[in-house]
């Protein structure tokens, strides 16, 4: 591979002009103060998918701010290097989201900074990036919602045997090809208003690498505001199934997936729904639904969640369980406290070689060699309440967990 990846760089001979990227504001004016918005940021300097290389990753340099109406709030997250495995390196990335009312404007706001970004440094050459920058900021002001998107690329620089080769930054949405080495795309971004809301998102810069087929994000940015919170701002989602290997691995996300909106769903109830998943070499997952409602008035605030499963086949087929619901609901009155409960989640019906079996009154059921269930798994907080209806952890030697029915819900006092 290392052979293949310096004589990607060899074949690249061009020269093209440079643009010079400038980084955005980030001024912020905090008043530490509730707001009647919902208000959401988030960020990270890379993600890597994919390709040849062991190099899949989660988000680096992360930084978020969740439902929240509060303005005033900064996080910031920064890291001098970043190795991206066998991809190569980044040098001085930044992540900012903050949350602002100042001069008759409330926003939410994300930036990432990238200085130098070095790619498939393996002694014959590199390709280098820098000056990368991404920024959203959505608000109300003015009687109506904004948001804006906007990305920057300094230059892009191949140098082999000690020669430096720019090419030319290519226009947002538009990508620049650096031969047998790199596609490098400026992305344009999305947003988006109405009459309730705006929103906002942005990759900075894609760089597909030709050789080993890993397509990198470089400086994510989105952010979103939202009208109608009164009384409270809620939390929370629900899923169907998730499937995690041993040491935490997700093989199978969570499916299907709902997040609560800060500011609730106006009373309506929202339900994604999906026919049937794989488990990949342990089973199958049929009739998953996650959905969610929420409302709130100046007093008072209610929602819940909740995640179902029609049924699950493991170990070969012998293992059948069937009736999987977990709800969880949560309430509120101003001055009072968050009450919650799981009314409403159910147990399941197992069925193991043909003869249905029954759980303890405390604890898991445990078919011996074939696997661990444990029901009604619950986490409270102050303000929140999650359960995973069925919680199976697999004893066939492959330390999977798969995680049946979650759904939390949580609400916290605006403030207002």
């Amino acid at each position: 591979m290392k052979r293949l990846l310096t004589t990607a760089l060899a074949v690249a001979a061009t020269t093209a002009g440079l643009l010079v990227a400038t980084q955005p504001a980030q001024a912020t004016s905090p008043t530490n103060s509730p707001t009647g918005f919902g208000l959401t940021a988030s960020g990270y300097a890379s993600r890597v998918h994919g390709g040849g290389l062991p190099a899949g990753s989660g988000a680096t340099g992360f930084s978020v701010i969740g439902c929240t109406n509060m303005a005033g709030i900064n996080k910031d997250n920064s890291q001098a290097t970043i190795n991206l495995e066998d991809l190569g390196t980044i040098s001085a990335a930044d992540t900012h989201t903050w949350t602002t009312d100042a001069h008759g404007v409330v926003a939410s706001h994300s930036t990432d900074t990238i200085a130098d970004v070095t790619l498939l440094d393996f002694g014959l050459g590199s390709l280098s990036l820098d000056g990368i920058s991404a920024s959203t900021r959505s608000s109300y002001g003015g009687g109506n919602f904004h948001s804006t998107a906007t990305a920057a690329l300094g230059s892009i620089t191949l140098t082999v045997a000690g020669i430096p080769t720019s090419f030319p930054v290519p226009a947002p949405g538009q990508s620049v090809t650096v031969p047998g080495v790199a596609v490098v795309t400026l992305g344009a971004g999305v947003h988006h208003r109405g009459q309730h809301f705006a929103d906002a998102a942005i990759n900075a810069v894609t760089v597909d690498v030709i050789p080993t087929g890993s397509r990198l994000v470089l400086a994510h940015a989105q952010s979103a505001i939202h009208d109608g919170v009164q009384s409270a701002v809620f939390e929370g989602g629900s899923y169907g199934t998730q499937l995690q290997l041993a040491g935490g691995v997700v093989k199978v996300g969570k499916t299907p997936n709902r997040v609560m909106p800060c500011q609730g769903t106006g009373g309506i109830t929202k339900e994604r729904d999906i026919a049937s998943v794989s488990l990949p070499g342990l089973g199958e997952v049929d009739g998953l639904s996650a959905s969610q409602s929420a409302q709130q008035d100046a007093t008072s605030a209610s929602a819940w969640e909740k995640g179902e499963v029609a049924s699950v086949s493991l170990a070969g087929g012998d293992l059948m369980i069937t009736g999987i619901t977990g709800q969880a609901n949560a309430s509120y009155t101003t001055g009072g406290t968050v009450k919650k409960n799981i009314h409403g989640t159910t147990l399941a019906t197992v069925v193991y070689n043909g003869q249905q079996l029954s759980f303890p009154s405390k604890g898991a059921l445990v078919i011996s060699g074939v696997a661990s269930l444990l029901p009604r798994v619950v986490t409270r907080t102050k303000h929140s309440i999650e359960v995973i209806a069925l919680q199976v952890t697999l004893l066939d030697g492959s330390g999977a967990t798969i995680n049946l029915g979650r759904a939390k819900v949580g609400i916290s006092p605006s403030g207002l």
